[in-house]
């Protein structure tokens, strides 16, 4: 009696350790740990943007991301489910089980990733932004008419789709979700030529800007005034005036004069 009621309580300790294992892991499947660095951000506090559909109703999905002075941290929390976020212009993709080491600056090509989900959050430091007018690059991209510069466009989105396609640690999900952002940044670049070419019409290129300036033969004139030119440039001569004689005083007649002239009235 007693060989069986030991038995039956290994038994019950067994599952209840067992259930008790399981429960661990399937929390650990449903979190993410990340660890770091958050440089330049302004605050103690950073706040992880929900980056999904639904991230305009409100930011209650947001994570606040607390800080030593230095700027590292070091947090877990809950996901159920792939999830983008964004920290300052960084875009991350987080999936449940992901457990990366992260450095992150206010420029998104200089973030470092490490540890399990890095190769999908490293792939998305490259990501374009639509205000920026996609692979116009806020207008770096140019060309001298609109078939050059989709040529240049459908160009480097054919790198950009060709570096997804060898990704090997990323879901399937990932991939779908990331060829839809090239082809939309693809028609989004086409959409803002125009603004863009209005924006940019007569300013040089930084080439142009640095070459020396250069003046073509057929250009070059020499501003040598004819000698007629010269006759008529230069300034009248000033005739001399002629001296003005000093006026004659009139003469007084003398009283014997005046005399004689009265007599004859009398």
């Amino acid at each position: 009696m007693k060989k069986l009621t030991i038995m039956m309580a290994t038994a019950a300790l067994c599952c209840c350790l067992g259930s008790c294992n399981s429960g661990t892991k399937q929390e650990l499947a449903n979190t993410v740990h990340l660890k770091g660095q958050l440089l330049d951000m302004g605050s103690q506090n950073v706040r992880m943007r929900f980056d999904g559909a639904a991230s305009m109703l409100g930011d209650s999905r947001d994570i606040l991301l607390k800080t030593d002075a230095a700027g590292y941290f070091d947090t877990t929390f809950v996901l159920k489910e792939p999830t983008y976020y964004t920290i300052s212009r960084n875009t991350l993709y987080l999936t449940p089980g992901d457990d990366m080491t992260i450095k992150v600056t206010q420029t998104n090509t200089e973030a470092e990733f490490s540890g399990i989900g890095a190769e999908a959050n490293n792939y998305m430091k490259f990501r374009l932004f639509p205000k920026g007018g996609s692979y116009l690059e806020a207008g770096g991209n140019l060309r001298g008419d609109f078939v050059s510069t989709k040529a240049l466009v459908d160009s480097l989105a054919a790198i950009r789709m060709h570096t997804l396609d060898t990704l090997s640690n990323v879901s399937d999900a990932f991939k779908k979700l990331e060829t839809a952002r090239i082809k939309a940044d693809i028609i989004n670049s086409y959409i803002c030529y125009a603004s863009y070419s209005r924006m940019f019409a007569g300013v040089k290129t930084e080439e142009e800007m640095r070459a020396p300036a250069t003046i073509k033969p057929e250009n070059a004139t020499l501003n040598i005034p004819k000698p007629q030119e010269l006759e008529k440039e230069k300034p009248d001569q000033k005739k001399p005036k002629p001296e003005k004689k000093p006026a004659k005083k009139k003469e007084k007649q003398s009283e014997d004069s005046m005399q004689l002239s009265l007599e004859g009235w009398f």
